[in-house]
């Protein structure tokens, strides 16, 4: 079966201003990237999240990785460089194995661990759905609005199948308008 996947990239000049005087620039990575997103963590660093290739391994990160699906969510620090894992860093595994296209997004405070659970792509009897959990460390422990771990697949529904849309997931990124709107893109059937 052929598919062809088209990766958006979507860029908000408000963003610029959250970076102070710091500005990210786009690396070129040739690798498959599905689900990209670039957090500004609070060492002032950007760091590019996705979740993995086609060959189910780890892809490119600025200074930490983070890849997985349904068999966990994980972690790693990188080198300085980005280009090699850091001598002596291990896995650290951040979330159970409930979600897919996980993205992290950093909002006052917490990280906010954003993925999509459920079956994807089967039209009306699609049961996709969006979740998060948060943490107020990169590195977790996430958790959801109850205060149970992420790491026992608990997580809090964000957007669910409505009368308007059926199985509503694979968030990609977050973005804010100049009315400092956030905006969360994703994909979905009409209802």
């Amino acid at each position: 079966m052929n598919r062809n996947i088209i990766v958006i990239v979507f860029a908000c000049a408000s963003l610029s201003a959250m970076a102070g005087t710091s500005l990210y620039s786009n690396p070129v990575i040739n690798e498959s990237a599905p689900d990209p997103t670039v957090i500004r963590a609070d060492d002032g660093r950007f760091y590019l999240y996705a979740t993995e290739n086609v060959r189910n391994v780890p892809i490119y990160s600025s200074d930490y990785l983070f890849w997985g699906s349904f068999r966990g969510i994980y972690g790693i620090e990188l080198t300085p460089d980005g280009l090699a894992l850091k001598p002596g860093s291990k896995p650290r595994q951040i979330a159970g194995t409930l979600t897919e296209g996980t993205n992290i997004y950093r909002h006052d405070g917490y990280y906010y661990l954003i993925g999509s659970a459920g079956t994807c792509c089967d039209g009306e009897r699609s049961t996709y759905h969006v979740v998060a959990a948060r943490s107020e460390n990169l590195f977790g422990p996430y958790v959801n609005k109850e205060g149970l771990p992420a790491m026992e697949n608990n997580f809090s529904p964000v957007i669910e199948r409505s009368d308007k849309v059926i199985g509503p997931g694979h968030n990609a990124n977050f973005v804010m308008d100049d009315a400092c709107n956030h905006w969360m893109h994703y994909h979905g059937f009409d209802a």
